[in-house]
């Protein structure tokens, strides 16, 4: 820990915050981004629909540094104005999550609590690779491939769709859950993650104000969205029609 890190009780605005750790008191946490940046040290940039966040080593992945603080991302920079490879340490401040437990999954019921019915099975359709790779899936909803997706598990045996799950991070990442989640009162989410996160607490703001930077107290901001550039202006050009008859002479 840094010498000139401010301590999480500094900050009266974590007091509700679930981001915390064994002792209760707000967890110190990392987010690590890779690419050109816009030039704004506040900023946060994703392309996606929330902001994810996890340990230093996680983080240090997805920054493209390795556990020696070399560069391992091989990508072809020279086009670009600097490698960019960041690594930011953070509290975050969740009072609302949309799930808060040691596994990578999210279930209909809590979808549905979340966005409300028809956006959860609109979800859950265009995800419906993730309901798929479940054993859930093939042993409990369809083990006799009977229905063969969820719009016709939808319209054939509704009950089931209580009994779905599927994984978490696509719809985290999916802005049209986390606008609606948002406007419903949620705020992020935290839960076990997978792949490089596997077995460790990931967690997510949906809102880049949600995290506070542990070196300085200011809250992050999103990445600002580059201007459209103008659409260029043509000038009008005056059709000439082209009489094929013989001229008659005046």
């Amino acid at each position: 820990m840094q010498n000139n890190e401010k301590k999480a009780e500094a900050f009266p605005d974590l007091a509700k915050t679930q981001a915390v750790g064994e002792d209760g008191k707000p967890l110190l946490l990392f987010r690590g981004e890779n690419g050109v940046h816009c030039g704004n040290q506040l900023s946060l940039q994703s392309k996606l629909g929330s902001y994810s966040f996890g340990n230093v080593r996680v983080a240090n992945h997805y920054a493209g540094v390795d556990e020696d603080g070399e560069y391992t991302d091989e990508r072809d920079y020279s086009d670009w104005h600097s490698k960019a490879h960041r690594v930011y340490p953070v509290y975050l401040n969740i009072t609302n999550p949309v799930v808060n437990w040691a596994d990578p999954f999210i279930e209909y019921p809590d979808m549905v609590k979340s966005v409300g019915e028809e956006l959860t099975l609109q979800l859950l359709i265009k995800h419906q690779d993730h309901v798929y790779n479940t054993d859930n899936w093939q042993c409990n909803i369809d083990p006799d491939e009977e229905y063969g997706d969820v719009a016709t598990v939808a319209a054939k045996a509704p009950h089931l769709l209580e009994e779905i799950y599927l994984d978490i991070y696509p719809i985290l990442d999916d802005p049209l859950f986390v606008n609606e989640a948002r406007k419903r009162g949620f705020d992020g989410a935290i839960y076990n993650g997978t792949g490089v996160n596997m077995r460790t607490l990931e967690y997510r703001i949906f809102d880049a104000s949600q995290a506070i930077f542990a070196l300085t107290g200011e809250r992050a901001e999103p990445e600002p969205v580059a201007p459209e550039p103008p659409a260029v202006k043509r000038p009008r050009q005056r059709t000439r029609e082209i009489d094929d008859s013989p001229s008659m002479g005046m």
